[in-house]
């Protein structure tokens, strides 16, 4: 089996795959501090699944914790007797990517490209909700031709109670109407509904960008939350970055 891991500044997400066939994801966090504490994690969440290392014949890692990468791709090396494909400059994705300092653009966006465009469906619009919010937008052709990045649904609500003297701490509860009675609902409304018409606004004005209207894809840890808030056509894809990550190794086993 494939061992696909993405490590993003709240956790590691893995998939196991056997051929194109999605057989369990697992995540642990990525407050990890050695290479062995994420060793233990990972043998833990193999373990929780029924899975052995023996079953992973191959592994691919991509990262937006640049402190953290060898830490991790150690471990994968250490769980599975191999060390995992790093998405990097040099690795073979398929993509055609039109924009400056391509090297420096995000390898869990460029993963999750690739795994849109072999969905088929462009031209896209890609949103990904997680510590960061992020869109990247596919043309007709399947070229990356750009992104935008704003701050995360739970990160916006820690930093206005981390640098507010009133505002509270609170989780994303649902919420009913685009305004609260008090100021714990006032802040899951901005941070839900408030959310919601950032992304259906960006979907129209990306939509301008191309000559039909895009497909609209989303995914990342509060995509599932965010989907009843959201009026524009957004599919949930839950899976797009581990996807994506088996494709380009496939692509690289060729070589």
């Amino acid at each position: 089996m494939l061992l696909t891991a993405n490590l993003g500044n709240t956790a590691v997400s893995l998939a196991l795959f056997d051929g194109d066939a999605l057989r369990v994801t697992m995540a642990f966090s990525s407050g990890f501090r050695t290479a062995d504490d994420a060793a233990a994690a990972l043998l833990a969440e193999l373990s929780l699944h029924g899975i052995t290392a023996d079953q992973i014949t191959g592994s691919i890692l991509s990262s937006v914790v640049p402190a953290k990468t060898d830490l991790l791709a150690r471990a994968v090396e250490t769980v599975c007797g191999f060390a995992p494909l790093f998405v990097s400059a040099g690795v073979r994705t398929g993509l055609n990517l039109k924009v400056h300092h391509a090297a420096m653009l995000g390898s869990d966006l460029v993963a999750q490209a690739v795994g849109a465009a072999k969905l088929g469906e462009l031209p896209c619009v890609i949103v990904s909700l997680g510590t960061a919010t992020t869109i990247v937008a596919l043309d007709e052709q399947g070229s990356l031709i750009g992104t935008s990045v704003s701050v995360g649904v739970e990160s916006g609500l820690r930093a206005l109670h981390r640098d507010t003297a009133n505002l509270p701490e609170v989780g994303l509860q649902p919420v009913s109407q685009p305004y609260g009675t008090d100021t714990a609902q006032a802040l899951r409304v901005g941070a839900l509904v408030g959310t919601a018409a950032l992304l259906d606004g960006m979907a129209d004005r990306m939509g301008e960008l191309f000559s039909r209207p895009p497909a609209l894809l989303l995914t990342g840890r509060q995509g599932e939350v965010l989907l009843p808030y959201l009026r524009r056509p957004y599919r949930f894809e839950p899976h797009l970055l581990s996807r994506g990550l088996a494709a380009i190794f496939e692509k690289n086993q060729s070589r």
